[in-house]
C-alpha cells in the first residue's frame, strides 16, 4: 500500500495480528489496525506471568492465538474439575460452571446458546511490536 502511494491505515484481520506478520512486513507494518482477543504488554499479573514463561521457553513473543491456546487447555482442565471428571459429558457439565472465569483474554461467561462473549480489543503495529490501539 505505501510502495503504491497510499496515505490510508491498513485495517488487516486477527490473521495477520501475529509477530510474523512484523516480521514478513518489516517497517510497513507499523500502523497497521487489527482487532485481536489479547495483547502482550497487558498490566495483569497473570499476564505478565504468561509472557515471561512463554519467552523463557520458546525464546518468541508471545501473540494472541498463543494466549488464546494457553488458556483453552487450563480452561478445559477448570472445567473438568468442575464438573467431577474428564469425559467430555462432565468437562461440558463443568463449562456450564464456568460463569466468571478469568482469563488473559478476559472473563468467561456463556450465554443461553453456550457462547462466550469474549473481548475484542483493537491493536496496532508500532516499532516492531504488538501495542494496544489507541
Amino acid at each position: 500500500v505505501k510502495e503504491l502511494g497510499i496515505d490510508a491505515t491498513l485495517m488487516v484481520n486477527m490473521g495477520q495480528g501475529v509477530p510474523k506478520f512484523v516480521e514478513l512486513a518489516g517497517d510497513a507494518a507499523n500502523g497497521a489496525i487489527f482487532p485481536t482477543s489479547w495483547v502482550p504488554g497487558l498490566d495483569t499479573e497473570r499476564s505478565k506471568k504468561f509472557e515471561e514463561s512463554f519467552r523463557a521457553k520458546y525464546n518468541a513473543e508471545p501473540g494472541a492465538f498463543e494466549a488464546g491456546t494457553y488458556e483453552a487447555i487450563y480452561t478445559v482442565v477448570e472445567a473438568a474439575k468442575l464438573g467431577g471428571g474428564s469425559s467430555a459429558k462432565q468437562i461440558q457439565e463443568g463449562l456450564s460452571k464456568l460463569s466468571g472465569f478469568d482469563t488473559l483474554l478476559g472473563k468467561i461467561n456463556f450465554d443461553e446458546k453456550h457462547q462466550n462473549n469474549g473481548e475484542v480489543i483493537l491493536a496496532t503495529f508500532a516499532d516492531g511490536k504488538i501495542v494496544p490501539y489507541k
